[in-house]
């Protein structure tokens, strides 16, 4: 079973958009700021972040990239990034 996936915040804006399959997050995940701009995308593979991953600020500029191997963060300067699933 395969299906998209969209959370807001309480008051309506989009905050997270995901592919949902077989119950395990697959392919892109976008995550969102209040004001919409991407706070940041990842790349999931059979429920794990296996990609790259790129946090953007606020205002939409690129403050981050980091590199992910089955769910383990290999590289970058920031906090790992949020589970859609929590």
């Amino acid at each position: 079973m395969s299906f998209n996936t969209i959370e807001n915040y309480p008051t309506g804006e989009l905050k997270t958009e995901m592919n949902i399959i077989d119950g395990k997050v697959e392919g892109i995940v976008n995550n969102y700021w209040k004001n919409g701009n991407l706070q940041y995308t990842s790349v999931y593979t059979d429920g794990m972040i296996n990609g790259e991953v790129n946090a953007y600020d606020e205002d939409g500029n690129l403050i981050d990239t980091q590199t992910w191997v089955n769910g383990s963060c290999s590289s970058g300067d920031h906090p790992p990034i949020p589970d859609p699933e929590d």
